[in-house]
């Protein structure tokens, strides 16, 4: 079956972008910026001077990838065994007894029969809904594997970029690209001249074999021994991926294909020894990430040094990582809430972990609300759900929502200065009338796609004429 979806890779360069309406595909129509046409977005795009735009985003355009035949081959064979494995969905459906095998299971073990049919309509509606995700998900991994199955044998691929409000570059193509998952940044590397490495480029792909292993919190020298004290496990795995041993390591980790990838690469490169390894060439993409770039851009505007460091604006020795920051604070409030008799605080804080404040932190700067906050540790506390009642475990993550949001205003005072005046002064501009909307150092004019349609009918304004308001309550939060 092919596939053909509007967006994909290109197998030659994009066009330029040289309007906001005209660029990237050759053949299918796509806008500059990834927002609805609304009227003064589009008159402000129009009018602005948008070259240094246009120029990144053409660069990024410009740049050739190529399918990791390698990778492809591995993925594709764990996908035909049936998934499950490496972060690859299952390809198994969850299954549920017959009515009549669980009635009878369940009223045998004395539980009576109205409370049977009230738990097989619970465990249906669930396993329905989770063979319904399985499914949508499935769907969006064959379709990685067909895009890149069709792409395979191709020299260089190009992804069209385009923007979203905000000035945030991102690839068109629909379901394979350089920015999405583990298996779609795995399947990728760069496509074009293979430049030698040298000792420095040497040295950060092992720093890279130390981050996807589970060593990038640690100091840089440090995590140069730990990648050679991993090289071993790295021949292994690189000559032999699919050996239960090999594949028991490399599959378990955070980003297990594009582990498989740095195990391929380093294995070719270093197989004649390290002294032979400079003169080497190599095409693997070193993916490099912020820490939380939303908190460092407002810790930035804030001069917040006590949050800079907490994101690592300013240089240190070992790298912070802000969610465990966090998470120490909430601990210490929790503690002390305890230790005063709170059953709150008892009942969370032995399920107080990294994972469950997380979420929270990243969406902190995109203006989550308490409510919202609550919702997502509520997600996280699944521990709770079998031993409490649900009023009780939803008491309990409004709790923790509260304290985490009140540790990150302490930890990054100034920063939090900095969001409350932007998220004041929308608040003023959109309960005024009027849409939210700045300009860039770049140019670039951004304007909150926050609004509502409406048609309106009076003496003055004619029949069915479009007016646009802006949404009072999304604005302050649309940064």
């Amino acid at each position: 079956m092919k596939l053909t979806p509007k967006y994909g890779p290109m197998i030659i360069p994009p066009r330029d972008w040289e309007s906001p309406n005209n660029g990237g595909y050759l053949i299918s129509r796509a806008r500059m910026m990834r927002t609805r046409p609304y009227p003064l977005q589009k008159t402000l795009l129009e009018s602005a001077d948008l070259k240094q735009i246009f120029g990144g985003l053409n660069a990024l355009g410009k740049q050739p990838w190529k399918i990791n035949t390698r990778v492809f081959d591995v993925a594709q064979s764990l996908w035909d065994r049936g998934g499950a494995v490496a972060k690859l969905i299952s390809r198994t459906d969850h299954e549920l007894l017959t009515k009549e095998a669980y009635f009878e299971k369940r009223v045998s073990e004395g539980v009576p029969l109205e409370e049977v049919d009230r738990e097989y309509r619970k465990k249906k509606m669930e396993v329905t809904k989770g063979n319904r995700e399985l499914h949508s998900e499935r769907c969006s991994t064959w379709y990685k594997f067909e895009n890149a199955k069709e792409l395979k044998d191709e020299e260089e691929l190009y992804f069209p970029h385009n923007i979203d409000f905000r000035g945030r570059a991102y690839p068109m193509s629909t379901h394979i690209n350089h920015v999405g998952d583990d298996l779609s940044r795995g399947l990728l590397t760069f496509g074009g001249p293979e430049p030698e490495i040298g000792r420095e480029g040497l040295y950060w792909l092992k720093i890279r074999l130390a981050n996807l292993v589970g060593h990038d919190k640690k100091p840089l020298a440090e995590r140069i021994h730990a990648a050679d004290d991993t090289m071993k496990m790295v021949f292994k795995v690189a000559l032999d991926p699919l050996a239960e041993e090999n594949l028991d390591w490399w599959t378990t980790k955070d980003d297990p294909f594009q582990l498989l990838a740095t195990c391929f690469d380093l294995e070719r490169i270093l197989s004649s020894g390290e002294s032979n390894a400079y003169t080497k060439t190599s095409s693997l993409p070193v993916h490099q990430d912020g820490s939380c770039n939303g908190l460092q851009h407002y810790a930035a505007l804030g001069r917040d040094a006590a949050g800079g460091r907490a994101v690592n604006l300013v240089p240190q020795e070992m790298p912070r990582d802000v969610y465990s920051t966090v998470l120490e604070r909430v601990k210490a409030k929790v503690k002390e809430d305890a230790a005063k008799g709170n059953e709150n605080a008892g009942l969370l804080l032995p399920l107080l972990t990294r994972k469950a404040v997380k979420q929270t932190v990243m969406t902190s700067v995109y203006g989550v609300t308490a409510y919202g906050a609550k919702l997502q540790i509520k997600r996280q506390l699944k521990a709770l759900r079998g031993s409490v009642e649900p009023a009780t475990l939803s008491r309990i993550a409004d709790y923790a929502a509260r304290c985490t949001l009140s540790s990150l205003g302490d930890l990054f005072k100034h920063a939090d200065e900095t969001r409350r005046w932007l998220s004041g002064s929308a608040d003023a501009i959109s309960a005024a009338g009027q849409p939210v909307h700045w300009i860039t150092p770049m140019g670039l004019p951004c304007v909150q796609p926050y609004v509502k349609w409406q048609s309106t009918v009076s003496n003055e304004v004619p029949l069915g004429h479009a007016q646009y308001r802006p949404l009072k309550l999304k604005g302050p939060r649309g940064f």
